[in-house]
């Protein structure tokens, strides 16, 4: 990898990060329980355009399972660190995928 991809100012490539992560990254895709009431909660914040607000990218195992997601933001006015923490934790408390089928 190169120092490139660190670089938050380049556009975020959804392939380069699920490389970054590495062979423990079962890349699988999909959606998570609750999806819809979270983004309605959020759709001031969220960017919901094609359906790809939250997009569940799979799971890192390391010594447990870790949910990587990918969450669409409309722009960072609205998008305040304290909305997306929230976004964040509703993610989470959202349930385990696995009882929904993945």
């Amino acid at each position: 990898m190169s120092k490139d991809f660190f670089r938050f100012d380049k556009e975020y490539s959804r392939e380069e990060w699920t490389k970054y992560l590495g062979d423990n990254f079962k890349y699988e895709y999909g959606s998570i329980p609750n999806q819809n009431s979270i983004i309605e909660k959020y759709i001031d914040c969220l960017d919901d355009s094609n359906n790809k607000a939250i997009v569940w990218l799979g799971d890192l195992n390391v010594d447990e399972d870790i949910g990587v997601y990918e969450i669409r933001i409309k722009n960072t006015k609205t998008g305040s660190r304290v909305k997306i923490s929230k976004i964040c934790t509703d993610i989470i408390k959202s349930g385990n995928r696995n009882s929904f089928g993945k």
